[in-house]
């Protein structure tokens, strides 16, 4: 295999804001420090490793609003990695509703971030990259889609490789249990320039690659999700999650696709309990949540699911703060609530 001329990471969706707060009025372990420490590995490994060109996908942020001290905990860290010379790209996202709060404070010259359609040109070693992109678009991309992308004023620029950088939904695309087939929101590769390397892009929470292919004798190039730092729903509790590095090595016309290297990062396991029907009081059922929880890594992530008819006494009795009375402290619990049956809590023979 040949050495790589030029190494890009990739990664994106990181939620940073997620469950996050400053100033809780409740005292129980929160998730936001995961997503933190996430991103923090990631731009610990872009400087280990020594990447050419670090591309975050969007959603960067949870919120568009978010705590004022969590913007210097995110800034920062990508400032000063941009000191160190890498060029660093931002992809607005859906979440942030297309703008990063404070762009001034990303102010630098090693950060680009696509606040509107543009293209950004980056000279590293021998080689001219050109990347071409616009913030999430959310109204009807199908009729929208070519004339954003001309907007980019990307034909006007020679590069030895060019990239296209969004936070869209492709054809193809994979989530749990559902394909993208289509719709006023869904991009076909096909609409994508072959000028174009590779297409790479946030929004998608699941690692996958959808693949090169030729249509209508034209080649489409592979779009690259490198899925989100973290498990942000149930939906993707059995997910591996992490960041992409490709490797890009010289061809006959410029830099050429060689491979793409999934990187995963540690995550807390997210496990489902199912607690069954058959109780008559509440003892014997924070004897069962109890004794389940005990059972599972003391870090885990839990949603208990109680059963369809399951009377309204069991929610009424396994509150937020009886589920953190009934678990350790460094797990995060919550509860999925069934429909009910109309039974009150003074129906209960033996209530707590």
């Amino acid at each position: 295999m040949k050495e790589s001329a030029l190494r890009i990471l990739l990664f994106g969706d990181t939620h940073l804001g997620y469950d996050h707060s400053f100033q809780p009025r409740i005292q129980r372990r929160r998730r936001g420090p995961d997503f933190l420490e996430n991103f923090y590995r990631v731009l610990s490994y872009a400087r280990k490793e020594g990447v050419d060109l670090l591309v975050h996908g969007g959603d960067l942020f949870f919120r568009s609003k978010i705590p004022k001290r969590l913007i210097p905990l995110v800034y920062d860290p990508l400032l000063e990695l941009a000191e160190t010379g890498l060029p660093i790209f931002l992809i607005p996202g859906n979440h942030e509703r297309s703008r990063f709060p404070t762009p001034i404070l990303l102010a630098h010259p090693n950060i680009h971030v696509f606040a509107e359609p543009s293209t950004h040109l980056a000279q590293i070693k021998d080689y001219r990259i050109l990347l071409a992109g616009f913030p999430f678009w959310r109204s009807n991309l199908k009729d929208n889609f070519r004339n954003l992308l001309a907007a980019t004023g990307w034909q006007k620029e020679k590069a030895d490789l060019h990239l296209l950088c969004l936070h869209q939904i492709f054809r193809g695309a994979q989530v749990e249990g559902y394909t993208f087939r289509g719709g006023p929101d869904v991009v076909s590769q096909k609409w994508v320039p072959d000028q174009f390397q590779a297409v790479l892009s946030g929004h998608i929470h699941r690692f996958q690659v959808l693949p090169h292919f030729w249509a209508c004798q034209r080649y489409c190039p592979p779009v690259i999700y490198p899925g989100s730092t973290e498990r942000t729903s149930f939906m993707e509790k059995s997910e591996v999650k992490g960041f992409c590095v490709l490797h890009f090595i010289a061809g006959f016309n410029g830099l050429q696709l060689q491979n793409i290297n999934f990187v995963p990062l540690p995550t807390r396991p997210m496990l489902d309990i199912h607690i069954p029907a058959q109780f008559d009081n509440t003892v014997d059922l924070g004897d069962l949540v109890r004794k389940e929880l005990l059972q599972i890594p003391k870090d885990a992530i839990v949603r208990l699911k109680l059963p369809e008819g399951m009377p309204s006494w069991a929610t009424d009795f396994l509150t937020s703060r009886r589920l953190r009375a009934l678990s350790p402290a460094t797990m995060n619990v919550q509860l999925q609530r069934p429909r009910l049956e109309s039974r009150s809590l003074s129906e209960v023979s033996s209530p707590v």
